[in-house]
């Protein structure tokens, strides 16, 4: 049974390769399929299973890769510094709640120390009061001095 033999640009267009791709291969493992037909290269459409088979277990190139994974890398790289000035922000604004808070808890302090003066005060109040009146309260005399009073009056 004869094989049917297809030139270099059918057998690169079924297979889905560019020629440069076949011609580089030619010398390695399709050499077994390759044929001289009229001058021109041709290649059996056996090796063209062979050739897809091949291709398949191959990883994939990595020029072709390459911009793909640039792209994902200057995406991540955006997203990264979109994150990094949305968090210095959040960062400002909490500095300054917490410069805010803390001239409260000064405020808060002041008015606090104020409180207990003022309850000091008030405090001591009491106490001169007495003493003020005990100080205006005649002194209480016996009774022979108050009869002895009326009688000098």
């Amino acid at each position: 049974m004869e094989d049917t033999y297809l030139s270099i640009k059918e057998f690169s267009g079924r297979a889905g390769v560019s020629p440069q791709a076949v011609y580089q291969r030619l010398d390695k493992d399709l050499k077994e399929h390759f044929k001289l037909i009229e001058g021109k290269k041709a290649l059996s459409i056996k090796a063209l299973d062979l050739f897809v088979m091949q291709s398949a277990d191959q990883p994939v190139d990595q020029s072709s890769g390459q911009p793909v994974d640039q792209t994902i890398e200057d995406d991540l790289a955006i997203t990264l510094k979109e994150t990094l000035n949305l968090l210095t922000g959040q960062l400002a604004e909490k500095d300054k709640q917490i410069a805010e808070l803390n001239e409260r808890l000064k405020e808060s302090n002041e008015l606090n120390r104020n409180n207990q003066i003022l309850i000091g005060r008030q405090q001591e109040q009491p106490k001169q009061i007495e003493e003020i009146q005990q100080v205006q309260e005649p002194e209480k005399r016996s009774l022979w001095s108050r009869l002895t009073k009326r009688s000098t009056d």
